[in-house]
């Protein structure tokens, strides 16, 4: 019981660890983790019963799985090569999941920013995009962006109608005369 002691008093070891079980919930699961060094994350990696408690025996069970899932050779110690190579593979996915979902978030707005969706974003469709960025920074409507301008409203999935409307009548103006340029 003397290494439960040091888990105790020093907590931030506690959550070196995440279950596989739990860490492959789902595919963005990892993104979305609390930072295992906080008691979110601990309750969250050894209340294994979902009790909102976590036991002494709890605890020590599932510190004797992780043990044995770094072990790679089955030998009953954890060298540094092992304990390592198991963070990495864990990192490894964690980095693949981020990939594919920003890969997804790129095609999400590819297809917005298509505003014809003809499959080719004219410098037109792509300038409404930024003419919408910058009027959402020029909170004064001036004309030039600053430091010390007012932060922009958080964005709504609600945005007014009026607001858009507007938006996007300055981009159609906006690209007239750069047509006629």
């Amino acid at each position: 019981m003397a290494l439960f002691g040091l888990f105790i008093v020093y907590p931030s070891f506690a959550g070196d660890e995440m279950s596989d079980k739990k860490s492959s919930q789902s595919s963005s699961s990892s993104s979305r983790w609390p930072k295992a060094h906080s008691k979110e994350g601990f309750m969250m990696q050894y209340d294994t019963d979902g009790d909102g408690k976590v036991s002494e025996k709890e605890f020590i069970a599932a510190r004797v799985i992780s043990h044995q899932e770094k072990d790679m050779n089955g030998d009953g110690v954890v060298t540094e090569a092992e304990y390592v190579a198991e963070w990495e593979v864990r990192l490894d996915k964690q980095l693949a999941d981020q990939r594919a979902a920003s890969v997804k978030q790129a095609h999400t707005r590819y297809r917005f920013l298509d505003s014809d969706k003809n499959q080719d974003m004219t410098i037109d469709e792509f300038h409404a995009s930024g003419d919408r960025t910058f009027s959402r920074y020029d909170t004064n409507a001036d004309g030039v962006v600053t430091e010390d301008e007012a932060l922009p409203m958080p964005y709504s999935s609600s945005r007014s109608k009026e607001a858009s409307s507007k938006e996007s009548k300055k981009a159609k103006k906006k690209s007239k005369k750069s047509n006629n340029s």
